[in-house]
């Protein structure tokens, strides 16, 4: 406990979405990058008019599109998110830390938001989620995915239906059978289209705040949630469409934390035995080097053996009928 009192910033998570603008120090000829002051003044404009996330995308999306009216990045909604950060994203952004200890520091809560002046770029923060402990959840599913036939085949509010319809037939069959986690665990197996964990009966442990999608991750941390509820959650993501049928365990009751600081210090003690355990007489040994020319002389000579073994089998089989 004492060891993630003195520094939070490496345990706790933060859910943030930022946007870049970036300028050139030194304006190039028939560039069409921005200026610093244009990057400034565009960054300025940007904070003043965000009052949720839904208007901080629009606003990345209308930018990202005036420099490039093809640019489809924003499109997505998430595209803009970052999900269970810790103090070390923030310093892979900034090396003078001031994101970080604006991040970090007490009182920051949900839609804060502030620019911030990097090298060659600005960027635009704002918090989704205030710096907070998180616990690992436990849940199966079964996944109902759109499946296209190729790049061009776009999902259609038809097959939208035809996936829910899909969806709701499964959990309907589970309803009308003895509703148990190992009957929900055999659907699982038999009509999951998620090859992760399909064999396993739709199991996923230990999973952390921000390693899946956030439909799937809002329904099984909502407060109100509770042993074997089951719901079925629609994802719209960058890289799939379907429905999610969750069954929900449990939270674990201590947080990440405690596992994390554990490890890394049952890490840390092995590796200090390990040390002096090297440094005991009886572990120690000493180079013959006259064994070890010995050695290397008895490898040569086999080796020149058997290349001398091939050269004449391989001789003799060009007489043999």
């Amino acid at each position: 406990k004492g060891i993630y009192e003195k520094d939070k910033a490496t345990y706790d998570v933060v859910d943030y979405r930022s946007y870049t603008i970036a300028f050139e120090k030194e304006k190039k000829e028939n560039s069409k990058a921005l200026t610093k002051d244009q990057a400034k003044k565009r960054a300025d404009e940007m904070i003043s008019k965000i009052t949720d996330e839904a208007s901080f995308n629009k606003l990345a999306d209308g930018y990202a599109k005036a420099d490039d009216k093809d640019n489809t990045t924003y499109d997505d909604k998430d595209a803009t998110l970052t999900k269970g950060a810790t103090g070390s994203n923030f310093d892979s952004i900034d090396s003078k830390g001031n994101i970080k200890k604006w991040v970090y520091a007490s009182g920051r809560k949900v839609g804060d938001k502030k620019v911030f002046e990097l090298d060659s770029s600005y960027v635009v923060i704002y918090i989704v989620t205030a710096p907070h402990e998180i616990y690992a959840y436990n849940s199966r599913h079964i996944l109902v995915q759109f499946e296209a036939e190729d790049d061009t085949d776009k999902i259609t509010d038809k097959d939208w239906e035809a996936l829910k319809k899909e969806a709701e037939k499964i959990r309907d069959e589970w309803t009308k059978g003895d509703k148990t986690e190992d009957s929900f665990a055999a659907l699982a197996e038999k009509y999951s289209d998620d090859a992760g964990s399909n064999t396993n009966g739709g199991l996923y442990e230990n999973t952390n705040p921000g390693q899946f999608v956030t439909e799937y991750e809002n329904w099984c941390l909502d407060s109100a949630r509770k042993e074997g509820d089951v719901g079925i959650v629609k994802v719209d993501a960058s890289n799939y469409q379907g429905y999610h049928i969750i069954y929900f365990k449990s939270v674990n009751d201590l947080p990440v934390w405690n596992d994390t600081i554990r490890s890394e210090k049952s890490s840390e003690a092995y590796t200090e035995y390990h040390e002096e355990l090297l440094k005991k007489a009886e572990y120690k040994y000493v180079l013959n080097n006259k064994r070890v020319d010995a050695c290397v002389s008895d490898t040569l000579s086999y080796i020149e053996l058997v290349v001398a073994q091939n050269a004449a089998s391989s001789a003799a089989s060009q007489y043999s009928y």
